[in-house]
């Protein structure tokens, strides 16, 4: 079994690259958010792998962590889940919005992957979750009354598991507490803060500003005050209809484009949704894909706006 492999990058292709390792070439297959975050040809890269082995096929497929592969792991333990659907729910959106779709029983982001339908979608949130709990929780939730430690300190562990900053964590868990006397089990705190702390919409209904201010809490604000020319804010207003997310989420993988992060919560009785876009390798224009957004909003009855995240700071900085 090839455990890891780390060499030069001597090719690139769609959905695959070579890996020179002492003058052996190593076919790699790698999802689409991998591929992007790689060097470029003739530099140094380092992937874990794993070994997939059938009768009439031998492969390698690569990531750049170890937690994307574990969770790649967990997907092929799903009945009908294959390595390529596999890495097309990896490259869908980034792995902690993955992990929270299937805590949260959010089955509708996982099926917009194309060969994913909403059952098997389904499926892969029922098998999953109880493993996933015992990932992040460990002995909580086999034997809560038993379990010891400090809770807090476990969910702070368990938040950085799910790619919050260490900052992040400690802040998420301090507004999570306020009030509750430290009784909250880890599961009970983590549930909290994705209900509570999370929630980057203002009671008013308006959206980004305030979601930038709680970035200390969410860790999913911009990386810089000016933004990123190459990422997308998308707000979504109306009702909780069941195919935003899938509409949406569809329009942006045709388009080329990842999710980086989602949130969803509900303001004064109203549906509220943003989310964050990466279009680096966008195959169509910011123009033709905010028209294509509004467009899928109007169908659905819905408010859609879409601005370039860089655009959009400028704006609310005038």
């Amino acid at each position: 079994m090839i455990a890891t492999l780390e060499g030069v990058l001597a090719q690139r292709a769609s959905d695959s690259v070579i890996v020179d390792v002492h003058g052996v070439g190593y076919l790699v297959t790698v999802g689409s958010r991998t591929l992007t975050e790689l060097p470029r040809a003739g530099e140094r890269v380092r992937l874990y792998t794993y070994t997939y082995v059938r009768e009439d096929a031998l492969g390698l497929f690569g990531f750049l962590s170890q937690e994307e592969l574990a969770f790649f792991k967990l997907l092929l333990s799903v009945k009908g889940i294959g390595p390529k659907a596999a890495l097309g729910i990896l490259s869908r959106a980034e792995l902690r919005v993955l992990k929270r779709a299937v805590l949260q029983e959010d089955a509708a982001l996982l099926a917009t992957v194309p060969g994913i339908g909403p059952k098997t979608a389904a499926r892969v949130v029922l098998e999953l979750k109880g493993k996933l709990k015992d990932e992040l929780y460990g002995e909580e939730t086999r034997a809560p009354a038993a379990s010891g430690g400090d809770p807090v300190a476990k969910a702070l562990e368990v938040l950085t598991g799910l790619g919050y900053t260490p900052a992040e964590a400690k802040e998420a868990v301090r507004q999570a507490t306020v009030g509750n006397g430290g009784s909250h089990s880890v599961e009970q705190l983590v549930t909290e803060i994705y209900r509570e702390v999370e929630p980057f919409l203002s009671t008013n209904g308006t959206s980004y500003s305030s979601f930038q201010s709680s970035s200390a809490s969410t860790g999913v604000a911009s990386q810089s005050q000016e933004g990123s020319s190459d990422r997308m804010i998308i707000s979504v207003f109306g009702v909780d209809h069941p195919g935003i997310v899938a509409g949406v989420s569809q329009i942006l993988a045709e388009a080329g484009c990842s999710i980086v992060d989602i949130n969803q919560t509900v303001v004064q009785g109203k549906f509220a949704m943003v989310i964050i876009a990466n279009t680096s390798r966008a195959r169509e224009s910011a123009t033709e894909l905010i028209a294509r957004l509004r467009s899928e909003g109007e169908k659905l009855g819905v408010r859609i706006y879409a601005q370039r995240e860089d655009l959009f700071n400028a704006m609310h900085r005038i």
